[in-house]
């Protein structure tokens, strides 16, 4: 188990335990430098109370599958969305504001 201490979003201090080891009840962890060094007069105080939980999360496979089946829909919405506007498909290239006369914007791919 690894426990961290943040400061504005970075880790300040941690404690990490095996949790095989750990046992239920209260316990007081001394927390650690991000260079390993105990921090003198600092501890976190918690209460463990073991259980369990059903693992829900998608394998690494199942999220790459996600991944390209997303990809797939966007490039079909992509191509539907051209053919509505009456438009040929363009490059996948990065847009950029274009200000037409009387201050309106569109946009063209960026060169």
């Amino acid at each position: 188990m690894h426990v961290g201490v943040l400061d504005d979003g970075r880790e300040t201090a941690y404690a990490s335990a095996v949790l095989g080891r750990l046992q239920r009840g209260f316990r007081v962890f001394q927390l650690r430098s991000l260079l390993g060094t105990r921090i003198e007069l600092c501890y976190l105080f918690v209460h463990i109370n073991l259980g369990s939980c059903e693992n829900n999360w998608p394998s690494a496979r199942q999220l790459r599958e996600r991944g390209t089946r997303s990809d797939e829909i966007i490039l079909k919405l992509r191509e539907e969305l051209a053919q509505a506007r009456g438009a040929p498909q363009r490059s996948s290239a990065p847009m950029a504001p274009n200000i037409a006369e009387g201050g309106e914007t569109e946009s063209k791919p960026a060169e």
